[in-house]
């Protein structure tokens, strides 16, 4: 846009050499010539076509001097692209224009220097630009990073405070289990003691009614373990602790889920993870396995490979295998097993059904 207004300004000027000079008809065909050589200058934006263009038009300038009027529009295209030969072969045809007035010849050198300027201003504008654009998507890509940063951060954060919560609640358990439920039954023991040597009917019936008690109490307070710690089980924390005390050979864990998965999930993928690691040392000769754990936008994925070349004992029909079986089709979950290269364990559960 700002190369047009500059055109358009020194168009303006070279007509008004023209009027100063003689309006005919060679002088309007001369106009329009060197509008259009200046047009595909802009259209072919190519240092050659813009070198010939240049040289053409001053071969023309030597046959007729009046053309030298509209030389700034045409060397504006020209400016600042290495063609000061160019520059310095005008004075030729300059020099030659003797049928051009001398007060047009100076205004015409005039606007040949404004030419100049208007292309370096422009240039330098448009360079600018460029400069501000790319400053622009700098700080575009720049923010981009910053808010992923800043949500991996929070990703981060929340799992940590996740994962705090989930040790404080296996803590929790461990201390009920350790100190009530070692307490309830020592109490039970004791009142067991109390029955056998007892020989009052009326006090064995109250003892038989406190140990009935206590034992439901006993059991309550199992239950509420057990579930406390399936739910404060971390699944990463727990197969990695598998993967690593897995000493048979080398293994390796890829965990790619980034919330913690439902309870059922959890019990599943930890069940089949322990029997196929048992099945590792049982019946094969593998020196690799690898374990991958993924979660999908519909489904969660449990993969488990190794590079055995030993037959199974029992193939799929293994007690261990069927048993991976039904836990998986409990969860309305595939599982297929291949045993072509290596032995490779592949479960796939929806998440529509957890």
């Amino acid at each position: 846009m700002g190369a047009l207004i500059d055109k358009f300004v020194l168009l303006l000027g070279s007509l008004i050499l023209v009027a100063l000079d003689a309006v005919s008809v060679w002088s309007v065909i001369f106009a329009l010539a060197a509008i259009s050589l200046s047009a595909l200058n802009s259209c072919f934006d190519r240092r050659m076509f813009h070198m010939v263009s240049a040289l053409a038009y001053l071969v023309g300038c030597l046959a007729q001097p009046y053309l030298l009027l509209f030389l700034p529009l045409v060397f504006y295209d020209v400016f600042f692209e290495d063609l000061k030969m160019l520059v310095a072969l005008s004075a030729v045809p300059i020099l030659n224009g003797v049928r051009v007035e001398p007060a047009g010849t100076v205004m015409m050198l005039v606007f040949l220097l404004a030419s100049l300027l208007l292309k370096h201003h422009t240039t330098r504008l448009r360079a600018l630009q460029q400069d501000y654009a790319q400053l622009q998507d700098e700080a575009a890509l720049t923010n981009i990073r910053i808010q992923r940063v800043s949500q991996e951060f929070l990703e981060k954060q929340d799992y940590e405070v996740s994962l705090a919560t989930l040790r404080e609640r296996n803590r929790i358990a461990r201390e009920i289990h350790d100190n009530v439920g070692h307490l309830l039954s020592s109490s039970i023991l004791q009142i067991g003691a109390l029955m056998a040597v007892n020989k009052d009917e009326r006090m064995a019936e109250n003892l038989s009614l406190l140990k009935d008690t206590l034992s439901q109490g006993m059991d309550s307070i199992r239950s509420s373990v057990h579930d406390l710690h399936d739910d404060s089980a971390d699944l990463f924390t727990e197969a990695n602790g598998l993967v690593s005390a897995f000493t048979f050979c080398e293994a390796r864990l890829k965990y790619n889920i980034e919330r913690e998965p439902p309870k059922k999930l959890k019990h599943c993928f930890l069940s089949v993870l322990k029997e196929a690691l048992a099945n590792v040392i049982k019946h094969s000769n593998a020196s690799r396995v690898q374990v991958f754990m993924d979660e999908h936008p519909a489904f969660y994925q449990l993969v488990i490979w190794d590079n055995g070349t030993h037959i199974r004992m029992g193939g799929s029909d293994g007690m261990g295998v069927k048993g991976m079986l039904d836990r998986v089709k409990a969860l309305h979950g595939v599982c297929s097993i291949d045993a072509e290269k290596g032995f490779r364990i592949f479960i796939s559960i929806p998440k529509q059904e957890l």
